[in-house]
């Protein structure tokens, strides 16, 4: 019979002096892949996973790594088990590998590790042509990444409660000096000319003031062209790169600059300034460009906010000075809006004009010629207009001449009705006295 390994033992202790071979036959392979294996930014180590007797995963033994993980971690593995140098790990961990050998399909998961302080995140793959129990694993340091998260998260909380385009602007230039630990962050609108710029935020600290105003032609001939890009500008050393000369004069270093460009446009842009030289990293840029656009929507959103309300303050302010009953209501007849003096003339309330109740104050006998012409002008979209008894808070009816026009949407639906009812009742008695002084003449005659 056969030996059977011992279930809570590795298959085979690794030599530690010797390296694992890779699986291939081609001359010098290997001495490629050692040299791969080793230069790798990213942590890589093989694992072989321990059973116990009842076949339940209990710990893993490293079996080799290269210099990454060493950096990384702050220890070498080879040689060691798991629980020699954490001690205690929740199963769940052994289970994952356990899972993947089992299975033959490879798993990804982030994970936070105490030691470090750090976040990582952990690809586990079978060994190809090893013992069912040896696994792969590579390791990313991916800490400065989830701190970037969290603080999009935290950007995203402190602008949604605000309206004002500034106070976006300068809140957002806070937080993002404060995540880069640079001494500026500015945020400048680019006027029509496409060369002046003007500082509508900024956040400093220990910094030489910079001027409101601003041109690219003053800094360098090419600024605004390379601006115009829309392409991130990244300058590590203002005195090694002495094209930006003209930036040492505000104490600057290095400097990021986002430009934000839209339909063809130079509109603004977002600039970090160091006072120190600085090499920026990818996801310091990531972290930059995704901070503009955002700071950029926010604005934007801000903008047209505001012009709306303005819009609306405007028209109410015309509707509530106009001689005449001012009403908006929805695509279907609802009330959306009525002035002052409807209410006042009706002496109707809010709640009695919700809905369809607009409809009560007209004459009824007036009720059955007007609504089917209402509800057609509806389907047809053509214009609303006509004359109508209106009831007036003291009971009386009166004429009003009414007319209203239909608002559309970009696909031409539409959307609300815009209409205005004038009385009309006392030209419609003169017109009648008229009329009947004119039947009686001609009747004398």
């Amino acid at each position: 019979m056969a030996n059977t390994p011992d279930e809570n033992q590795p298959s085979q202790q690794p030599d530690t002096n010797q390296q694992a071979k890779p699986d291939t036959d081609f001359p010098g392979s290997e001495d490629k892949f050692r040299k791969l294996f080793e230069s790798l930014d990213q942590a890589y180590c093989t694992v072989e996973l321990i059973y116990d007797q009842s076949k339940q995963p209990i710990d893993l033994l490293y079996l080799e790594a290269n210099p990454a993980f060493e950096k990384i971690m702050g220890y070498a593995p080879a040689g060691r088990k798991v629980s020699e140098i954490f001690g205690e790990v929740e199963p769940h961990w052994y289970a994952a590998y356990d899972r993947v050998l089992k299975s033959g399909i490879a798993e990804r998961f982030d994970f936070p590790l105490e030691k470090t302080g750090g976040w990582y995140t952990v690809y586990i793959s079978p060994m190809q042509g090893a013992a069912s129990r040896q696994a792969m694993v590579v390791f990313d340091d991916i800490t400065e990444r989830k701190q970037h998260q969290e603080f999009l998260v935290k950007l995203n909380d402190a602008l949604r409660p605000l309206a004002d385009p500034v106070a976006l602007q300068t809140t957002a230039m806070k937080l993002l000096a404060d995540e880069l630990a640079v001494m500026r962050a500015t945020y400048f609108d680019v006027a029509a000319d496409q060369d002046t710029f003007y500082l509508t935020a900024r956040y400093e600290r220990d910094a030489i003031p910079i001027p409101t105003q601003l041109r690219f032609s003053d800094f360098s001939p090419t600024l605004l062209n390379e601006y115009r890009t829309g392409r991130t500008l990244l300058v590590s050393d203002t005195e090694v790169q002495t094209q930006w000369e003209a930036y040492r004069a505000f104490g600057v270093r290095a400097w990021a600059a986002v430009p934000l460009v839209k339909n063809g446009q130079l509109l603004a842009t977002i600039e970090v300034h160091s006072a120190t030289p600085r090499d920026w990293t990818r996801l310091e840029v990531q972290l930059l460009e995704e901070v503009a656009e955002r700071t950029w929507a926010a604005v934007e959103r801000a903008k047209a906010e505001a012009a709306v309300l303005t819009k609306e303050a405007e028209f109410r302010t015309i509707t509530q000075a106009a001689p005449a009953l001012v009403w908006v209501c929805s695509a279907t007849g609802e009330n959306i809006y009525f002035n002052q003096r409807w209410y006042d003339y009706t002496g109707q309330t809010a709640d009695d004009a919700s809905g369809y109740g607009w409809t009560t104050t007209m004459h009824p006998d007036d009720t059955a010629r007007i609504l089917p012409y209402w509800q057609a002008c509806q389907q047809s979209g053509e214009v609303y207009e006509g004359e109508v008894r209106y009831r007036r808070y003291d009971g009386a009816y009166r004429w009003h001449l009414f007319r209203a026009l239909p608002r559309r949407n970009g696909a031409g639906q539409i959307q609300a009705w815009y209409g205005v009812s004038v009385d009309i009742e006392d030209a419609k008695q003169a017109q009648e006295a008229l009329q009947l002084a004119n039947r009686r003449k001609d009747e004398f005659l």
